[in-house]
């Protein structure tokens, strides 16, 4: 995998559940929700790991309108704001998809896993189809019906590449989540009658409120289990931010102690369920982050809302740029 890979995938998973719905005739719905009902000071990994990453891409997510286009740029930021990328369009499909069997599991039905793979891998080129046409039309101003890949909407050189690896990965993940053995105790898991699927979880704390969505978590014997899916092997500290903070949301959603929670960042192509340590001393540094992330972004936010792009500055990293859906209107862009 390339950096630039490497990259975007580090950015998707945190990013994907931001913005993602499946919508009502099977394809996906990028856009995001309404800025007239989204708390822009309300914690989520998505907008904290954006606000770390690149504070211009920040203000153009969540406080840029038309106005913020350049002369001599046809699309509207809001056209922008809708494109993917492979590696965040697979970590959609394969949450939707676990979502999917397990709905199908609990109602004792079965799963055949070559055409279920088969299926999605059509999905996956005729993404690519359309975004490579919308390409070669070039008309920006037509507002996309589908998902588009930025990689091939701006014709970068590597864009073929993290399309078929994010696919093979894909196709992995979902592979081992349907067959490996060791991850047994999790497909079991979400059978359990008052199992957590794709559940949203919501914190007031001490200078904070949290969002976000737990992919799987279930009681027995007198413990709360939760999984977090990826896709591969990889590892960090962001990673093991968002899973305390959602912990903290699951023991208010069963109404259990720190002490009772098992943690677990399942890594679905190798099977291997890595267990992650909570206690009381990991949720106050959980908490003291996601205030302190907080207050940042209350400090901005009077820079956002009168639209004081300059208080939000670029990044200016090559590759961080590579991947941003706004490279094409930023004028800090290295891309």
């Amino acid at each position: 995998m390339g950096p630039a890979g490497r990259e975007i995938e580090a950015v998707a998973e945190l990013k994907m559940q931001e913005f993602v719905q499946p919508s009502l005739f099977g394809e996906f719905d990028l856009s995001s929700r309404s800025r007239k009902t989204v708390d822009l000071r309300e914690w989520s990994p998505s907008k904290r790991n954006q606000l770390e990453q690149c504070p211009r891409k920040y203000y153009y997510q969540y406080y840029g309108n038309a106005a913020d286009v350049l002369n001599g740029h046809s699309a509207p930021l809001k056209f922008y704001r809708k494109l993917s990328n492979s590696w965040m369009l697979a970590g959609i499909l394969l949450h939707l998809k676990i979502r999917e069997v397990f709905g199908i599991w609990r109602k004792d039905g079965t799963v055949d896993t070559r055409p279920f793979l088969k299926e999605i891998a059509q999905r996956w080129q005729r993404v690519k189809e359309t975004s490579v046409q919308f390409a070669r039309r070039g008309n920006y101003s037509e507002p996309p019906t589908g998902v588009l890949l930025s990689e091939f909407v701006f014709g970068q050189a590597f864009a073929q590449q993290i399309w078929s690896e994010a696919g093979q990965r894909l196709e992995r993940a979902l592979l081992g989540f349907l067959t490996l053995p060791e991850l047994e105790r999790f497909r079991q898991g979400g059978l359990v009658y008052d199992a957590a699927i794709e559940q949203s979880v919501r914190v007031n704390g001490s200078g904070f409120r949290m969002r976000g969505k737990i992919d799987l978590a279930w009681r027995e014997e007198g413990r709360v289990t939760v999984a977090d899916w990826k896709s591969g092997d990889r590892d960090g500290a962001d990673s093991d931010l968002q899973l305390l903070a959602y912990a903290l949301g699951v023991q208010h959603y069963f109404g259990c102690e720190l002490e009772e929670l098992d943690l677990f960042r399942v890594e679905l192509g190798s099977g291997k369920p890595i267990p992650l340590s909570v206690n009381e001393r990991e949720a106050a540094r959980a908490r003291a982050r996601m205030a302190q992330d907080t207050q940042l972004m209350i400090d901005l936010h009077k820079y956002g809302a009168q639209g004081s792009i300059e208080a939000f500055t670029p990044t200016g990293s090559p590759r961080i740029c590579s991947l941003c859906p706004y490279q094409r209107i930023c004028p800090g862009s290295e891309a």
